[in-house]
């Protein structure tokens, strides 16, 4: 199941004091996915409480945020001065810069915003009827897994899902994190073709699907200079073909190279992979494979 965070707005809360933040530009902090803050030093029962920790402020947004909001401190934002920024992904595919630390001034925090495209209203009956029209995710999908941040190239990476008249479209987009304008080569649509024998497969060869194929849920997760993010297929479908295992390289500058797990095997995971080396990583599947595999 994925877990919302908060749907119709960003909260933010902790104690006055900044001490022990770090920049959290990965799912939960690191490639272990532990979500611990190590260099915290302020944090403690003692003072984790109702009178010092709590809410601080709220932040509307155009739809639900089903990624893990991301972090990066001292940011030196274009004519706005330096601020420690909170990145959001939304399911109406926007994506949101933050201050951290406050919501006054004329913009009331925000210091940019951009839309991806038009996210796929549900339930929708394009994604299968095994179930009836798909429904698990209400009332549209767009940008689902959590986004990553390259902080030496000053990129953020997001996975995109867009409806476009009757098509269905996956891009990776790379964003500048100080204005959210696409970097060169941006966005990238993911499209391939492989050897393959699954449902929609012609002569042996398999080509990716992005209306059923694509459920995009996994985190984006940077190694080395590629990126890389699985996806799964929809649950509405009576059989899917498999999880896609997507990378490229950080640049935009080559086509995606995508791999299939084993014909009707899945990759449903709501987390992340964790990276070998540049490219290659571990994930679980479902269905027709058992445990974990690795994939190159």
């Amino acid at each position: 199941m994925l877990q919302r965070f908060c749907p119709t707005a960003v909260l933010l809360a902790g104690l006055t004091s900044a001490s022990g933040q770090v920049n959290v530009l990965t799912y939960h902090n690191d490639f272990l996915r532990t979500g611990a803050n190590t260099n915290e030093t302020v944090l403690a029962p003692a003072n984790v409480n109702t009178n010092t920790f709590g809410l601080l402020f709220a932040y509307p947004v155009d739809g639900q945020v089903y990624a893990q909001p991301l972090y990066v401190s001292g940011l030196a934002i274009p004519g706005q001065g330096t601020h420690n920024v909170v990145f959001v992904a939304t399911m109406h595919d926007s994506v949101y810069a933050f201050d951290a630390d406050s919501n006054a001034g004329t913009s009331g925090g925000l210091l940019w915003h951009v839309s991806l495209g038009t996210s796929a209203v549900t339930p929708n009956s394009d994604f299968g009827n095994r179930y009836g029209a798909y429904h698990d995710i209400r009332p549209e999908v767009g940008i689902v897994g959590t986004p990553v941040i390259d902080l030496a190239a000053g990129t953020l990476f997001v996975a995109a899902f867009t409806h476009e008249g009757s098509s269905y479209v996956h891009r990776v987009h790379a964003l500048n994190i100080l204005t959210g304008a696409e970097q060169p080569n941006s966005p990238v649509v993911v499209s391939a073709s492989i050897p393959g024998t699954g449902v929609g497969s012609a002569g042996g060869v398999l080509a990716f699907d992005p209306k059923n194929n694509g459920l995009q849920r996994v985190a984006l997760t940077l190694a080395a200079a590629f990126f890389m993010s699985p996806m799964a297929g929809s649950p509405t479908r009576i059989l899917t073909t498999g999880g896609y295992w997507v990378s490229t390289s950080t640049r935009c500058n080559n086509s995606p190279i995508t791999f299939s797990t084993p014909h009707r095997t899945a990759l449903p995971q709501p987390g992340a992979p964790m990276p070998v080396k540049a490219a290659s990583g571990w994930a679980a599947t479902a269905r027709a494979s058992t445990g974990t595999q690795i994939f190159t």
